[in-house]
């Protein structure tokens, strides 16, 4: 028997969620660092903010390197990491007991808390790889700029993010392990991760929360301290030991908590039966409406509503702070900071433009992200589990398969997209924000034709390679390229033309919130994405389907 079946596969599965999570850090981590000579010039008006000096943390001010990476990078990069660990977490039981997986992992001769501490093991490994990939952009970053930080305090400050990751993954795991639906515990995890975000965060500059901030694992998190070179290891370890019971506690549980039958380990194409009869007097079974739609929309349930609340989140934050940045933000006009990631508004200090840099310039990434790796697993997946056999060995032809398919992804990805819109919304209702309603829900429906657009990618991906890592690399490699073209071409002279090339160049939201939807750039989007998914559909009617194992692999031939 190979030796730590269930990690080995845990670590199998999550591969390319951890290369897809990776590869976006890397990304963002780079942008964030060759940003920082511009944002220097005008750092010093913005550190006789009391707000911003608490940014700052233990570097003392913006203007400084560590400051500004603590600030800018170090408050949203270990929410990502986080988010990861919540999706890979709560799938550890729940989703194997939906799915039906969880009776044949049981019936194997392993113990049920070997199967927790395996599992949790090999998301805890992930989870740290995850938040290391961090740190290959950061140290891109300072070869292209001057940036004073050395390569063991960039190092240290990543792997600060490991214990607080750790933390929560355990607490998805407890909550997997005890609830039956996997929402519930996704739901109830990332609404106490929030919570302690936001009484941290607040707790800084609110006298009245200066005492609560201190029960928030965010808290004892200081990266700036790591920055600076004097970490603090004891809060570090105290969040692993607490990781580790929390886990422990979940094994212990497990060991003793009924497992329900699950109903959906049979592919469900039919139901209650229905006239005519057979001559024999038995009944003809149904077709189900739309099943793989529906099967689609309850697989990838979970990770859409994580990231809708994530992205709602996200929305409502950035514009109740407007007010804080709004006077200080026009330093950076002053200096042409920004002001060309600004768009079409000019600079960051008008509403506008301060929306496009500070929320549409990496929550259409992050979307784009979840989009891929739904989308590559919608083929290159299914073949490669097994399961796409099953599929088309129904009464279903391929192209209603795959079109299913598209149909329940875009349906996720607009209900994504489109939760920003309240929480825009709302916020400008509670302050003084120049945009009107409308143009704040266009403008985040305007992420729609984008996401789509890489969403066919994904399909037209999957559908001709039947390796889902290959496709993955592949479709996220061409957001990265785009995303990278983007950003440096609005500072770097000899990328300026090249910059246009890149779909995040067309989708200036500034455009949208200043004059309304751009109806022919996101016709344009549209339009590439019915030819993607139609030379999608013809790959997959003409192409070989390789054969793979069904059976739940916990076994193998020793060499």
């Amino acid at each position: 028997m190979t030796r730590l079946p269930t990690f080995r596969r845990t670590l199998c599965e999550q591969r390319i969620p951890v290369a897809a999570w990776s590869v976006a850090l890397i990304a963002l981590g780079f942008v964030h660092v060759i940003m920082f000579p511009q944002y220097q010039e005008a750092a010093s008006v913005l550190d006789q903010n009391a707000y911003y000096r608490a940014l700052a943390g233990a570097a003392g001010g913006l203007g400084t390197s560590a400051g500004y990476l603590n600030a800018e990078y170090f408050t949203g990069a270990p929410l990502l990491v986080l988010m990861y660990a919540i999706i890979a977490g709560t799938g550890t039981i729940a989703s194997e007991q939906a799915s039906g997986t969880l009776e044949l992992l049981l019936a194997q001769p392993v113990r049920r808390s070997r199967i927790i501490l395996e599992k949790a093991a090999a998301i805890a490994f992930c989870s740290a790889v995850v938040a290391m990939a961090s740190l290959p952009g950061l140290l891109l970053g300072t070869l292209a700029v001057d940036f004073d930080i050395s390569v063991w305090r960039l190092a240290a400050a990543c792997l600060a993010i490991v214990p607080l990751v750790l933390l929560y993954g355990a607490i998805a795991i407890f909550g997997s392990a005890i609830l039956r639906s996997r929402v519930q515990a996704t739901v109830l995890v990332i609404g106490a991760a929030l919570v302690a975000f936001f009484l941290n965060a607040f707790g800084g500059f609110v006298d009245v929360l200066s005492g609560p901030r201190k029960i928030s694992p965010f808290y004892w998190t200081d990266y700036s301290d790591a920055l600076t070179g004097t970490w603090d290891w004891p809060s570090a370890l105290l969040l692993l030991l607490a990781a580790a019971a929390v886990t422990a506690i979940a094994a212990l549980l497990f060991e003793r908590r009924d497992i329900g039958t699950s109903t959906r380990l049979a592919w469900h194409w039919a139901r209650k039966p229905s006239s005519p009869q057979h001559p024999a007097g038995q009944a003809v079974p149904e077709l189900e409406t739309l099943p793989t739609f529906r099967r689609t929309l309850r697989e990838q349930r979970t990770q859409f509503t994580s990231w809708a609340a994530v992205v709602f989140i996200l929305a409502f934050v950035t514009v109740v702070i407007y007010p804080q940045f709004k006077d200080a933000l026009a330093a950076f006009d002053e200096t042409g900071a920004f002001g060309e990631l600004a768009g079409e508004s000019g600079g960051i200090s008008s509403p506008a433009g301060y929306l496009n840099l500070e929320f549409f310039s990496y929550v259409p990434l992050l979307v784009l992200i979840a989009v891929v790796i739904a989308g590559t697993g919608a083929l290159a997946g299914e073949e490669v589990a097994g399961t796409l056999d099953l599929i088309l060995a129904q009464p279903v032809s391929r192209r209603r398969v795959l079109l299913e398919k598209i149909g329940a992804l875009a349906l996720l990805l607009a209900l994504t997209a489109t939760v920003s819109i309240p929480g825009l919304v709302l916020a400008a209702l509670i302050v003084d924000f120049e945009v009107s309603t409308v143009k704040l829900a266009l403008s985040a429906v305007y992420m729609i034709p984008l996401a789509m657009l890489f969403l066919s990618m994904a399909i037209f991906a999957g559908a001709a390679l039947a390796n889902r890592t290959a496709a993955t690399i592949l479709v996220v490699g061409a957001a990265i390229a785009g995303y990278f073209l983007n950003t440096l071409g609005a500072y770097v002279a000899g990328l300026e033309q090249a910059r246009k090339l890149s779909p995040f160049y067309w989708a200036d939201f500034s455009r949208v919130l200043l004059h309304g939807f751009d109806y022919g750039r996101a016709g344009v989007f549209l339009g590439i994405a019915v030819v993607l998914t139609t030379a999608a559909v013809v790959l997959f009617e003409r192409r070989d389907i390789g054969v793979a194992s069904i059976a739940f692999r916990l076994r193998r031939a020793s060499r």
